[in-house]
């Protein structure tokens, strides 16, 4: 799993020319201790998994064992504009970093709006795209 969640990071960069946590010789504790939510879900050959960070786990109000694919496409809002994947949604046609606000919904059941989330596919060095990610440092409690 370490070169997926690797791979967060450098795709950010990638794209977006800059990096996404502070240079560090140990990128998935800087992924893990960064002061940002960041998820990651990834395709794989028999489904997919997910990655979240410290901050994340602690906005869904759940630890890691709680979060899963299934959960994302479940305890998102759909307003008609995000669909059911609200928060990876603007990456499918994005090609590239996209911005995206919405209303998402915690392990417990309280909602939250996210303001001005990146989102971005997870694309590796040859071009493959792995799955999407999203970092987002601004929510605001609803209930």
């Amino acid at each position: 799993m370490a070169p997926k969640i690797e791979l967060i990071a450098a795709s950010y960069f990638r794209q977006a020319r800059r990096p996404l946590v502070k240079t560090s010789d140990d990128v998935i504790a800087a992924l893990w201790t960064a002061p940002c939510a960041i998820l990651a879900q990834y395709q794989l050959s028999d489904g997919m998994t997910c990655f979240a960070n410290r901050c994340a786990l602690e906005v869904y109000e759940t630890d890691y064992l709680g979060f899963s694919p299934q959960f994302q496409r479940a305890h998102v809002e759909t307003d008609g504009q995000d669909g059911p994947n609200g928060l990876f949604a603007a990456v499918k046609g994005s090609g590239g970093v996209a911005k995206y606000s919405g209303n998402l919904v915690s392990c417990r059941g309280n909602r939250f709006r996210v303001q001005h989330a990146l989102t971005w596919p997870l694309i590796d060095e040859g071009g493959v795209c792995h799955g999407q990610a999203a970092m987002f440092d601004l929510w605001i409690a609803l209930d």
